[in-house]
C-alpha cells in the first residue's frame, strides 16, 4: 500500500492536481481477511467498497453478468428507436400542408399511448407537448408542424430575397 501511495504522491506533485480523498475508494476481494482489509484501509485513508459502481454507465468490475446490470441498455436503445421515429415522421406531407386537427390529435394520442412510442430514461420523458384544447395552435404536432411551415417560409423568403438582389 505504500507504494500506491507513494506513486499517488508523484502524480499529485507532476500534474499539480489532488487525490479526492472523498471520490477515491478501496475494493479488496473476499479471500483477504478482515484484519488485512481494515489495516489497508487505515494505511490508505481510502473508504472500502465492495463494488466500484459504474463508469460512462459501464460496470467497473465484469463479474457476474445480472440482467439488472444491464437494463438500461433497453431504455437507451429505445429512446434512441422513439426519437429516430419521431424524428422522420412523413416530413414531405408535413412541410407542405397542415393536416386538419382531428388527425394531429390522433397522430399526439397515438404518440403518447403507443408503446413504441413511449420512452423513459430515468425521470425524463419524451413526450408531446399538447395544449389545453388538444393540438392547439401553441403545442402539440399542430404546434409543430405550424412552426415547420413558418421555419419554411422563412427560408424561401430568404432564398428569394437573396436572389433577387
Amino acid at each position: 500500500m505504500g507504494i500506491i501511495n507513494n506513486w499517488l504522491d508523484v502524480f499529485c506533485s507532476s500534474s499539480g492536481q489532488k487525490v479526492s480523498m472523498v471520490k477515491t475508494q478501496l475494493l479488496v476481494y473476499r479471500n483477504v481477511h478482515n484484519s488485512r482489509v481494515m489495516e489497508l484501509s487505515c494505511i490508505s485513508s481510502f473508504s472500502l467498497t465492495s463494488d466500484l459502481g459504474k463508469y460512462l454507465e459501464v460496470p467497473t468490475l465484469h463479474g457476474r453478468k445480472k440482467n439488472e446490470t444491464y437494463a438500461y441498455l433497453f431504455e437507451k436503445i429505445q429512446c434512441c428507436l422513439t426519437k429516430t421515429v419521431v424524428i422522420v415522421l412523413p416530413t414531405y406531407t408535413m412541410q407542405t400542408i397542415l393536416p386538419p386537427k382531428q388527425v394531429c390529435d390522433k397522430l399526439a394520442t397515438r404518440m403518447e399511448t403507443d408503446y413504441k412510442f413511449r420512452c423513459f430514461v430515468g425521470a425524463c420523458t419524451l413526450k408531446w407537448v399538447i395544449g389545453d384544447e388538444g393540438s392547439s395552435r401553441f403545442g402539440g404536432i399542430a404546434g409543430y408542424l405550424q412552426g415547420l411551415l413558418l421555419w419554411m417560409l422563412g427560408k424561401i423568403y430568404l432564398v428569394m430575397k437573396s436572389n433577387s438582389a
